[in-house]
């Protein structure tokens, strides 16, 4: 089970149906997380866009002493960084929660959540270091 698609297999089979949010069957709990957690990934991957392309844009600046430009880039890393834990702690929450079920575990999507948020950690930690 993942943010926008759940999947179930059996041997020699596999189906993949889309998580309908808000759905009169789950509760609205599990429905909220998993709305939060999609809304929050998505503000993440705008943001590291952005921040990319802010990124390039001051490294082909001529004059480099654009402290406004360096200091959008740094906010935005920041923002994406919160952004991206709390997306990924209330996805992995509503995913393995969902329905009340407890018994759900951690798929691929959190695993490479986890490693996108270390990932984002040491962008931050480079983006910090540019003066």
């Amino acid at each position: 089970m993942g943010l926008w698609r759940s999947c179930q297999s059996v041997p020699g089979f596999k189906e993949c149906v889309s998580i309908p949010c808000p759905s009169p069957d789950a509760p609205s709990g599990s429905c909220g997380k998993i709305m939060t957690a999609r809304a929050f990934v998505t503000l993440v991957c705008i943001t590291s866009a952005i921040s990319a392309l802010f990124l390039f844009l001051f490294g082909r600046m001529i004059d480099s002493e654009n402290r406004l430009v360096l200091l959008i880039i740094k906010c935005l890393v920041v923002a994406s960084l919160v952004m991206g834990i709390i997306g990924v702690a209330v996805g992995i929450n509503g995913t393995t929660t969902f329905g009340g079920i407890a018994a759900l575990k951690v798929g691929a999507g959190g695993a490479m959540g986890i490693v996108a948020i270390i990932l984002n950690f040491f962008g931050l930690i480079a983006t910090l270091l540019i003066t």
